[in-house]
């Protein structure tokens, strides 16, 4: 890397604070997607995304509050966990992509000014009141895995009640997606370590001029 332009630097580190903002479009483009299909006792359902799967268990849940369904030990607890698995189903996938766009504007913002101007370390510290630290940082991809481990759960549900069934996708489970782009923007972020502190944009690190602080150096968050 060290024969690479400057422009080449600053694009490639742009890039990294950019890819969890990518890999979340990719990964609710893949949700919206048909992909996923039960097949009970030899008979395949009809191909479902992640968000009609969500609903058709809503749609379980109510007729379970109705009284249509015959209780069993599954079915008490699909009633009692639906709600708050629900809840999140949203809440996380929504905290996710509001992260995700603060460090995606503020990585921006900051790179746009000199390191150690007061608009650029103002950006970075609004940042670190929502991802205050690098492993933070790391460990933000990992919200939209319970949204992804959904069908699973259903699948799970569906078996204690004695239901012969299987779970398939056309491509891979939502939840091996997540993790494998969570593995890929930790590795990159980490690789690019080392280019960030040598080009000064790292966002988890306050530059001060050397006339503010003579000895200290620069601030690590």
């Amino acid at each position: 890397m060290s024969r690479m332009s400057v422009k080449g630097r600053r694009a490639l580190i742009h890039l990294c604070y950019f890819l969890p903002a990518l890999f979340g479009i990719a990964l609710l483009i893949y949700a919206a997607v048909p992909h996923l299909w039960f097949v009970y006792d030899g008979e395949a359902y009809s191909t479902m995304n992640l968000f009609e799967l969500q609903s058709n268990a809503w749609d379980f849940y109510e007729q379970i509050k109705s009284g249509a369904i015959e209780n069993s030990g599954a079915v008490v607890w699909f009633e009692q966990l639906l709600p708050i698995v629900s809840v999140l189903f949203w809440i996380l996938p929504i905290v996710y992509a509001f992260v995700v766009l603060l460090i995606t504007v503020c990585s921006i913002v900051a790179f746009s000014f000199e390191p150690t101007t007061r608009i650029a370390n103002r950006t970075k510290r609004i940042l670190h009141l929502v991802c205050p630290n690098r492993i933070t940082y790391l460990l933000f991809p990992l919200l939209p895995l319970f949204s992804s481990l959904f069908p699973q759960l259903l699948l799970w549900l569906y078996r204690w009640q004695g239901m012969s069934i299987r779970l398939y996708t056309f491509f891979l489970a939502d939840w091996i997606l997540v993790l494998i782009f969570a593995v890929i923007n930790a590795v990159v972020f980490i690789l690019l370590l080392p280019l960030q502190s040598e080009a000064r944009m790292d966002m988890f690190r306050i530059y001060k001029s050397g006339s503010r602080v003579k000895r200290r150096g620069d601030e690590e968050i």
